[in-house]
């Protein structure tokens, strides 16, 4: 119970901590490209619910989606939150959702490995998994390990890396599509400042380096194919026996021996 306690104080630290890197001019500008980034990716798809999970106050906006229901949940009372739920068991029917935002909500999870079983389970057969996250090898993630040690900066449960989050989607079926890294701009403002700044950024993501501030995702859950197999014939034995006809030597010898035959 206490560990239980212990980490529910921390996800809500993390949260709000969160919520303030994006009210910085860092976090509006990451937002403002992350949201660019989504909307390609909403106007290809379709369907009839979409979930979103955000770890910021606000939610992403979905209004370029194609699909009719959009609704959040989340662990903290957001107005913004249709439902809350907690210890990563969604409150949805099994494979009653078409697409799964997770807007930097794995990095501050406890039990993002459970969460994403959760995510598989409600998720319907190819149905859409998109996930933005933090980059922990980048500038950002570097500040972010160094200001936890403090209690300060974006105070994350754990960043991982894109391979990791990747490896993880293989083992619960989804085939991810397309990736990308945004977010090249260092997080302190006297190098944002700098004359070589957005050339530099721009440069960066045009051939994405994989050191950008957040990674994109965005995966299919897959469905084995059921392929009938052709029945075997199987002999089976019988429980009655049955008798071969066959001539009996010792008649047939008579027969032979018989003047009159």
């Amino acid at each position: 119970m206490l560990k239980m306690t212990k980490d529910k104080h921390e996800e809500q630290a993390g949260f709000l901590a969160c919520e303030q890197f994006f009210s910085t001019r860092s976090g509006q500008k990451m937002l403002a490209e992350q949201q660019s980034r989504l909307d390609k990716t909403l106007e290809e798809l379709f369907g009839f619910n979409l979930l979103q999970l955000t770890a910021d106050e606000a939610p992403m906006n979905t209004d370029r989606s194609n699909i009719n229901h959009h609704f959040c949940l989340h662990q903290k009372p957001y107005e913004h939150a249709q439902a809350f739920f907690d210890n990563s068991a969604l409150p949805i029917e099994t494979q009653s959702i078409d697409t799964v935002l997770l807007h930097h909500y794995l990095d501050y999870c406890h039990h993002p490995h459970d969460l994403l079983k959760e995510v598989n389970r409600v998720t319907i057969p190819y149905g859409q998994l998109i996930i933005f996250g933090f980059n922990p090898f980048s500038f950002l993630g570097a500040q972010s390990a160094i200001a936890k040690s403090i209690g300060k900066g974006l105070q994350p449960h754990q960043l991982f890396s894109l391979n990791k989050i990747i490896d993880w989607l293989k083992l619960i079926d989804f085939k991810v599509l397309e990736t990308e890294f945004g977010s090249y701009t260092p997080p302190w403002p006297w190098l944002q400042k700098h004359p070589l700044a957005e050339n530099i950024e721009r440069k960066m993501h045009s051939q994405q380096w994989p050191v950008g501030g957040f990674y994109y995702l965005h995966a299919v859950k897959q469905v084995a194919p059921v392929t009938p197999r052709p029945l075997k014939k199987r002999h089976r034995p019988s429980f009655i026996p049955v008798m071969k006809p066959q001539l009996n030597p010792s008649i047939h010898k008579e027969k032979k021996n018989d003047p009159s035959a």
